[in-house]
C-alpha cells in the first residue's frame, strides 16, 4: 500500500478515500470531524446475486493486510463460493434476511423456530 502519502494532502482531507488491495479486500480512510486525522478500516466488497455487498473486517490498527486478506480468503472460500451470502453468515442482515436464509436452509429449525411454537 504506497499510496499513504495520498492521505497527507489536503485533497482528501474531507473525503473518504478507498485504498484498494484486489480482490474486493479494501483499506477505507475516512476522516475524523472534528478531529485530527483519520480513521482506517478494512471492507471486503463482492456480489451475492447480482448485489453489491459489502463487510466490515475491522480497523487497520486491529487488523493487519495479512489477517484481512486471510478473511477474505476464507469467507470466499467457506460461504460465498458455496452459494451462501457472507453478510448473512456473519449474522450482519437484517433479522429478516438472516431469518429467510435459515428457514431456506433447514426450515427454521437451527433458529430454534418451529412452525406454531412462535413467542413461546
Amino acid at each position: 500500500m504506497a499510496k499513504t502519502h495520498l492521505l497527507e494532502t489536503e485533497d482528501c482531507a474531507d473525503a473518504v478515500t478507498d485504498l484498494r488491495d484486489g480482490g474486493g479486500l479494501v483499506l477505507q480512510v475516512t476522516p475524523r470531524k472534528g478531529e485530527d486525522g483519520f480513521a482506517r478500516s478494512w471492507l471486503w466488497r463482492y456480489r451475492f446475486k447480482g448485489r453489491d455487498r459489502e463487510i466490515g473486517l475491522g480497523p487497520l490498527d486491529r487488523v493487519s493486510l495479512t489477517s484481512a486478506r486471510y478473511l477474505v480468503e476464507k469467507y470466499r472460500a467457506d460461504w460465498l463460493d458455496k452459494g451462501l451470502d457472507p453478510k448473512v453468515e456473519r449474522g450482519e442482515a437484517p433479522s429478516g434476511a438472516r431469518l429467510r436464509a435459515d428457514q431456506a436452509v433447514h426450515g427454521g429449525a437451527a433458529s430454534g423456530r418451529l412452525p406454531g411454537h412462535e413467542g413461546a
